[in-house]
């Protein structure tokens, strides 16, 4: 006889019939190491609360505890008792005699961080299925977008992952601790100190000590500065040269194109030859030569077009778990579509959500996220010095608020015009790579945002045909 074939209904019933997961007896041990000792209730906070506790009067008790400590008041069997008497279910909790039965269930705290591990692992499945019931919910209703309810998703299944091992506060002694750790790293280095990953620009390093770990940076320019080829630069130098994963969001060229510019960069080979297939033997072997140094490079490309906010920040989440990136960028900020939420309202306000958003991901991944940004036209139109401001960011302040760091390219040759103090621009096939004008400088990066730091210019030279920048030996930063 066939067996009758179960509902999702039917699950879905079945499930909320069901006791959900715990351990009263851990729940005990872990009130009872309190009473014990005292001294671990901190580290205990850290890695559970009071909701933490499935069984009521051990929410109610734990909660006492907290209050104590609040007061700098010893916890123990008479002070605990004396503020639990305050509630007046104190009683139905079972009283001093339950009490004194939490506290005789251990008879030492040894083993207090592996009965608080239980609790955590119990409430932490309590939470899933809390959350799973609510994806459920929002699922069947289906009044959001598809991708907010996945990206809402993922992030609360990512945030009780992350809590589960991380603290829930930090102690300024451990703050401290850290900070020195950072200094003494800086110290031990020799001729590079800086505390985040190498740019491969000793100067830019120098100034903005590398690309720190939970920051936010925009590289930004008007078109022609060479966006794009800068930050392949960094990503090459970040993943070939030292070794660290990277990840390259893509909405405006396909992976290929990206890959073969970075090896005409890496090779120094003509990337219009490159590209048209106009490359003769040698430059062809030299190709395949440098394509070979890549071949083992943790370089990861998303050339997804057309992607939401949501759905970047996922495929992120997925890339950092499945390959430990130590960077992210993305090519570029103002092609990315913001959460339907948002989409209705003005640009700007789409803008703003997407940085918000950005720096809020470079947080919980815990590292560099790089935008590239486009600039306003305003930059074209000043008389005096085409050199990019803060406030040339296109369509919101909020980049320029949300970034730790922004980065401005400029080409001085892009902004000589022969005999005209209008500043026009020029074709960009005029240009003579890597000159230096007096009167419009030459190629530069501009550090006009450093939030812990200095601000200030690094020269360069941009050298066309391998689309590839290289820094200017023996030259002073402008601050």
């Amino acid at each position: 006889m066939a067996k009758k074939k179960i509902t999702n209904e039917e699950v879905a019933a079945r499930q909320i019939t069901r006791t959900s997961p715990h351990n009263i007896e851990a729940e005990k041990a872990t009130l009872a190491a309190v009473l014990l000792d005292n001294s671990l209730f901190d580290e205990i906070c850290s890695l559970i609360d009071k909701n933490s506790f499935y069984y009521l009067p051990h929410q109610k008790i734990f909660g006492a505890m907290e209050t104590l400590k609040k007061k700098s008041s010893p916890v123990d069997m008479v002070t605990l008792c004396e503020t639990l008497k305050e509630d007046k279910d104190f009683e139905q909790i079972g009283g001093e005699e339950y009490i004194v039965e939490i506290l005789n269930c251990i008879a030492t705290s040894a083993n207090y961080l592996y009965y608080t591990k239980i609790v955590q692992d119990k409430a932490v499945l309590r939470n899933l299925i809390n959350i799973s019931s609510e994806i459920i919910t929002e699922s069947y209703s289906a009044e959001e977008d598809v991708t907010y309810i996945l990206d809402n998703a993922e992030r609360k299944i990512f945030d009780i992952s992350r809590k589960r091992t991380e603290s829930s506060f930090i102690k300024i002694q451990d703050a401290l601790n850290d900070v020195f750790d950072r200094l003494d790293k800086i110290q031990m280095l020799t001729d590079k100190k800086i505390l985040g990953i190498p740019t491969g620009f000793n100067k830019l390093d120098m100034l903005i000590s590398g690309l720190q770990s939970s920051n936010f940076l925009i590289f930004a320019g008007r078109p022609s500065m060479g966006k794009t080829a800068f930050a392949l630069n960094v990503a090459a130098n970040t993943a070939l040269r030292n070794g660290f994963g990277v990840g390259i969001f893509s909405l405006e060229m396909p992976a290929h194109s990206l890959a073969l510019r970075m090896l005409c960069s890496e090779g120094r080979i003509n990337s219009q030859l490159a590209f048209s297939g106009s490359l003769n033997k040698k430059e062809y072997e030299r190709l395949i030569d440098t394509a070979n140094k890549f071949m083992n490079v943790p370089i990861h490309l998303d050339d997804q077009s057309n992607i939401n906010l949501f759905d970047l920040k996922a495929r992120a989440r997925r890339m950092k778990d499945k390959f430990d990136i130590k960077l992210i960028i993305i090519d570029y900020i103002q092609l990315l579509q913001a959460s339907r939420v948002f989409r209705a309202e003005s640009r700007q306000v789409e803008i703003s959500e997407i940085s918000r958003e950005l720096k809020s991901l470079a947080r919980e991944l815990q590292i560099p996220v790089i935008g590239i940004s486009q600039l306003s036209r305003a930059v074209e139109h000043r008389t005096e010095d085409n050199r990019p401001r803060l406030s040339d960011l296109r369509e919101s302040g909020a980049l320029e608020q949300d970034a730790d760091v922004v980065c401005f390219l400029y080409r001085g040759e892009y902004y000589r015009v022969k005999g005209d103090r209008t500043r026009k621009s020029v074709v960009d096939d005029d240009f003579e790579e890597g000159g230096f004008d007096d009167k419009y400088g030459g190629d530069e990066i501009i550090v006009r945002k450093n939030r812990n730091g200095p601000i200030g210019t690094v020269k360069l030279k941009f050298i066309k045909e391998y689309t590839r920048f290289e820094e200017l030996a023996d030259q002073e930063i402008e601050q």
